[in-house]
């Protein structure tokens, strides 16, 4: 059973991750294959444009006047910080924090937590 803590919540199959520092909102699903990723978009009204050699994703849509950041792997663990590396670059990005020597442990801090949020809560 998944607890549900303020930052982190699970909505059927995907899991609701609240970014406080960044105020930006994640949602992660782990699935089998691409066609489940896909049936899941779909119902969220979402076109994602599969790549046929990926085992996850990170996209960024507008929907109901709001940014949607949503994840998508298999569950191994490799493939969970790659896409939050992707999920924090992007963050970062919108609130104008370039990757440099100074501001990397932000950077390494916030995938941490991305990441966190997925393995130790939303399993």
């Amino acid at each position: 059973m998944v607890k549900s803590t303020y930052f982190v919540k699970k909505w059927g199959k995907m899991l609701h991750i609240y970014d406080p520092i960044f105020r930006r909102n994640f949602w992660y699903q782990k699935v089998k294959d691409k066609e489940e990723s896909k049936k899941i978009f779909k119902k969220l009204g979402i076109d994602y444009e599969f790549k046929d050699n990926t085992s996850g994703g990170f996209a960024v849509y507008e929907k109901f006047g709001q940014e949607i950041c949503i994840m998508w792997t298999g569950g191994k663990s490799n493939d969970i910080v790659h896409e939050c590396t992707h999920a924090t670059r992007w963050v970062m990005e919108m609130a104008g924090i370039e990757h440099t020597k100074e501001t990397d442990e932000i950077y390494a801090y916030h995938t941490a937590f991305l990441f966190r949020a997925i393995t130790q809560l939303g399993r």
